[in-house]
């Protein structure tokens, strides 16, 4: 670890002992150890051959979708606008502000069957976007409570649309987006939402949940993965079946945080690691007296986590059959992973431009399954 790195976190210890104790409701949580970063997990730079678009004018970015012309939509947490943006080759492009949905921050974004571009804004809600940039707010509130963090989304073949409000405490705009006492105070303030347009009611599924973040469908739609960002781990809410309405554990134990989740519909899901796990943030997550000091810090003591670009590629049972890494850092804080036929396109929160690599063909031994082909008439 850098000298710098160690001193940084060695002066946020000794001042969170002073201030230790405070007395913010804190939990502890006790990680198992990391995976081992092997077979479909093992290194690799790949990421570090993205193209990368809009360099340096981008603030937040951390989601994106592709229309039908190739041209790239983009949110931003830091400012709440969707900027689109027009590839021009050789990593050139135009960029312009679509829609402006008011201050705040615009998150995960999908389009739904009638081309209008859903999106997460914070504080607003769920909002629906036109073709010419015209919005409308979908939905502001459920059971009664509001819609503060509205974070990522999906859309089901017959309308539907699941979405996450992370957290009803610290991740609304209200409060700054601060994500880091969410971390820290390891408490399940989020839920999982539906909103059906055709009656204009939205329904609570899933109440408490440990900050729920990235959304995607199964290939079939008789199930939802939800990403526990902090808690490393993806959930399965189960849409059809014996099992219907019920929740359970996907994927746990992931090699970092979980963002954004975007199924390919071939039966792939795509995550994106916004960071990678560290020794020291592990073994802070159980110290609960630690935290609560860490909490009462102002943000610029505390460490950055290490740049380290990763995604991984996990079917429908949980497995992870493919990752991407850029160990160099240049991309990294990846929040979102969009595949749009040959390629992936990258949205990296931390960072200011948005990013597309070729999809690498996967092994043949992580293939998955195939359908028996069709008898010939």
């Amino acid at each position: 670890m850098p000298r710098h790195m160690i001193r940084r976190i060695a002066a946020g210890l000794a001042a969170a002992v002073a201030v230790a104790a405070c007395g913010h409701d804190i939990d502890p949580f006790v990680p198992a150890a990391p995976p081992a970063m092997t077979g479909a997990l093992k290194p690799n730079a790949l990421l570090g051959r993205a193209e990368i678009f809009a360099a340096g004018q981008l603030r937040g970015p951390e989601d994106a979708a592709v229309d039908a012309k190739g041209r790239i939509y983009v949110s931003s947490v830091a400012d709440g606008k969707v900027r689109r943006i027009e590839p021009r080759g050789m990593g050139r492009a135009t960029i312009e502000v679509f829609a402006d949905l008011g201050p705040g921050a615009t998150a995960g974004m999908k389009w739904d069957s009638a081309g209008n571009l859903l999106a997460c804004h914070s504080p607003r809600g769920l909002v629906a976007i036109d073709a010419d940039g015209r919005h409308r707010l979908l939905t502001a509130e459920a059971r009664g409570q509001p819609i503060r963090s509205c974070n990522d989304l999906e859309v089901a073949k017959n309308g539907l649309i699941f979405f996450t409000d992370s957290s009803r405490r610290w991740y609304g705009h209200e409060s700054g987006g601060d994500w880091r006492r969410e971390f820290l105070e390891a408490r399940p303030n989020g839920r999982l939402l539906v909103h059906d347009p055709r009656t204009n009611r939205t329904r609570v599924l899933v109440d408490p949940m440990y900050f729920p973040n990235g959304v995607a469908l199964s290939q079939d739609e008789s199930f939802l993965l939800v990403a526990e960002t902090f808690l490393y781990r993806i959930l399965r809410y189960w849409l059809a079946g014996p099992k219907a309405g019920t929740i359970e554990v996907f994927a746990d134990n992931l090699p970092g945080f979980p963002d954004g989740i975007t199924a390919d519909g071939a039966g792939l899901f795509w995550v994106a690691m916004n960071a990678q796990r560290s020794h020291v943030v592990d073994w802070l997550q159980s110290k609960t007296w630690l935290k609560d000091g860490l909490a009462s810090l102002p943000a610029d003591l505390w460490s950055q986590p290490e740049r380290y670009g990763l995604v991984v590629a996990i079917d429908e049972t949980g497995r992870a059959v493919q990752s991407l890494h850029d160990p160099s850092g240049h991309i990294h804080g990846t929040s979102n992973v969009v595949p749009v036929g040959e390629w992936l396109y990258l949205a990296t929160l931390a960072g200011d431009y948005v990013a597309r690599v070729k999809r690498p063909p996967l092994p043949a031994k992580q293939m998955p399954p195939q359908p028996p082909p069709r008898a010939r008439p």
